[in-house]
């Protein structure tokens, strides 16, 4: 019984973790030069806080293609667009410790 209760905490450690990981949503598209830029900030940025990055490209997912077709990249965290463009990783940072 004992080893259970270990696994049910270490369990809900690890379930209350991933929780708390902001998602982040990453619309972009092939040859974009913009992308790329921002995408290495992204990746630099997980060295200092923790989160799960989702790539969404806007010319095979239609949902979003007409509103960002011109102001990509965008990223959301946690559903809410917070740039556009180019990626403020100062900004970004704080926005990512508002969100845990």
């Amino acid at each position: 019984m004992q080893t259970a209760g270990r696994l049910s905490r270490r369990l809900r450690t690890l379930i209350l973790s991933y929780m708390s990981e902001p998602i982040i949503t990453f619309f972009t598209r092939e040859n974009c030069r913009l992308c790329e830029v921002a995408m290495a900030e992204l990746e630099a940025a997980m060295g200092d806080r923790p989160f799960r990055l989702t790539k969404v490209d806007i010319d095979l997912e239609r949902e979003h293609h007409e509103e960002y077709k011109h102001h990509i990249p965008v990223i959301w965290v946690n559903g809410v667009e917070v740039c556009r463009h180019r990626l403020d990783r100062t900004k970004f940072l704080a926005v990512l410790e508002a969100a845990t």
